[in-house]
């Protein structure tokens, strides 16, 4: 290879100089006239690639969880005057958040005057059931104990019955208990074999009840109103008697066994039917017919039904 000359060489490396010295005289601060830095002239960088930030969010209003189990304790009332309750109460805790799904199955159970508990941060739902009331409670632990009162709105009924202002036998006796409404096949049944003297709790509303006295045609109902906070006494009264049937040969006579009977509204609607020698029946005052069937004969008469008044229907068999 040829050898370049020096004057070129030279020049060469002197134009290398003044590029360099221009450069730095661009990125290097500069003096003002007080003494300070200039900013140096800018110049963009090529993009860096840089790791994600972790921004904090926006501060809420919600106290940070640190995961630590907080106490938890629901107590119930009534009404928001009355005392807390102290029997008959059920608690159920469920996990996560309203609506509970019917076939969700709960955390746990008990059977105390509170719901008292210890719970890690998260979304629960407790619910709680008194007699025919059930209530349930979305809440969520965080940073702080929970500490609420859930008030049910419920009242009492309990049933009882007469005849003509006196009392009656409590094992003829059953009541039922129907959610309210103008049309009987619209009413929904509430609870039903439902004995004297028992009380039953409701939330406060309007309802239907029945009560049947003995197995014949003795039912009567009404509608009631449940007030909360309240115990109502619903006594029924009956306008009705029981009534003993024999098929007898003769007036006095000892009865026939293995008797069908049919026992019949004057307007020929079937009230009851039995088999057997004495067939007692309570039934509604007003008229009636019984038919007797035995050995393929058929027999029958009319009798009446005063309140109150028990008595023996004998059929002669003639």
């Amino acid at each position: 290879m040829r050898a370049l000359p020096v004057s070129i060489v030279a020049i060469f490396m002197l134009a290398c100089a003044c590029m360099l010295g221009s450069a730095m005289a661009q990125t290097t601060p500069q003096r003002s006239n007080k003494g300070e830095l200039s900013p140096p002239t800018s110049i963009t960088p090529p993009p860096l690639a840089m790791p994600a930030l972790n921004v904090p969010a926006k501060p809420t209003d919600q106290k940070p969880i640190d995961g630590k189990a907080q106490p938890v304790k629901f107590q119930t009332k009534l009404t928001e005057k009355d005392q807390p309750l102290t029997t008959g109460l059920t608690w159920r805790l469920f996990n996560g958040k309203l609506p509970v799904p019917q076939t969700a199955k709960p955390a746990f159970e008990i059977k105390d005057s509170t719901f008292t508990s210890s719970l890690l941060p998260g979304d629960y739902v407790v619910n709680v059931t008194f007699g025919r009331v059930n209530a349930f409670r979305a809440f969520t632990v965080a940073a702080t104990p929970v500490n609420d009162t859930i008030v049910l709105g419920a009242g009492g009924i309990r049933f009882n019955a007469d005849v003509n202002g006196k009392p009656i036998n409590q094992n003829k006796l059953s009541f039922s208990i129907f959610t309210a409404a103008a049309r009987e096949a619209e009413r929904k049944l509430i609870q039903s074999d439902i004995k004297p003297g028992t009380i039953i709790r409701l939330p406060q509303g309007d309802y239907y009840i029945s009560s049947r006295y003995g197995d014949g045609n003795a039912v009567v109902g009404t509608d009631i109103a449940i007030q909360a906070g309240k115990l109502t006494d619903a006594a029924i009264h009956h306008k009705a008697a029981s009534v003993t049937l024999k098929l007898v040969s003769e007036a006095g006579a000892e009865a026939m066994a293995n008797t069908s009977w049919t026992v019949l509204t004057p307007n020929g609607d079937t009230v009851s039917e039995f088999i057997g020698a004495y067939v007692t029946i309570t039934l509604l005052e007003g008229e009636y017919i019984v038919i007797a069937r035995y050995e393929n004969r058929v027999y029958n008469t009319q009798f009446s039904v005063e309140s109150g008044v028990d008595k023996d229907v004998e059929v002669l068999a003639r």
